[in-house]
């Protein structure tokens, strides 16, 4: 489940709570906060943790943007395990931003705590899978414009969503199939594969050498050699 919007407000004391998350506008990054205590900054292209509370095992249930300027990890009963120490800072909030930092700003927009991961996660290649390039389940990459989200689902199917309401527009329909990974490999061809190697779905788009996936924009999903599209989704304007 995700918290809307890409910040949480002290004013409101807004607040995510175990299974939850906030996104980057971008849609390239998230904020999770994990059943087993922790919170955690992910690049969601390849799921690599980038800043944690390091809160696991600690029974960490819900993280609060406060009114008091603090972002606090909370045990149950209102005990804190982790704070960002920044209690006396009135009206804050939280922004989990296009460039991988997690900052808090305070009323005048001057930044009172950051994770620090700037760069850490770079715009331009969340939008692409080069050849070479893996999406594992649970991997996504996104429209540089945080519209499309193509995400290798843990059921098998590979799907391209409209984020503003979750729809999905185009799917490789391999639901409950026994998927490893979708491999953008260098002879263009896109494929789905099982763990024992047997391809499942492919863009059959072999020989097209050294192509590259890339969620555009417009809506569409296309795989481009140079500058020539060689296959394509079909959903041009339907983000």
């Amino acid at each position: 489940m995700a918290y809307a919007g890409d910040c949480l407000h002290g004013k409101h004391s807004q607040k995510i709570h175990r299974g939850q998350r906030i996104y980057s506008q971008n849609k390239a990054l998230e904020l999770v906060m994990q059943d087993d205590g922790n919170l955690v900054l992910y690049s969601r292209k390849d799921l690599r943790p980038l800043w944690a509370s390091n809160t696991h095992g600690r029974n960490g249930v819900e993280a609060v943007m406060q009114s008091d300027g603090n972002f606090v990890v909370y045990a149950p009963g209102g005990h804190p395990i982790w704070a960002s120490n920044t209690h006396g800072k009135h009206d804050c909030k939280l922004v989990l931003q296009n460039d991988a930092n997690l900052v808090i700003y305070d009323c005048h927009n001057h930044p009172v705590w950051a994770s620090n991961t700037h760069g850490q996660c770079p715009e331009h290649e969340q939008d692409i899978l080069h050849p070479g390039e893996e999406l594992l389940p649970g991997r996504s990459i996104h429209s540089k414009n945080g519209k499309l989200d193509l995400i290798m689902q843990t059921d098998g199917n590979l799907v391209l969503y409209r984020t503003s309401d979750g729809s999905p527009i185009w799917a490789s329909n391999t639901c409950h199939k026994p998927v490893q990974k979708c491999v953008m490999q260098h002879d263009g061809n896109l494929v789905l594969y099982e763990h024992n190697g047997t391809p499942i779905w492919a863009s059959n788009t072999y020989g097209q050498n050294g192509a590259e996936l890339k969620v555009q924009d417009d809506g569409n999903l296309c795989m481009y050699k140079g500058h020539h599209c060689c296959w394509a989704s079909g959903t041009h304007g339907r983000c």
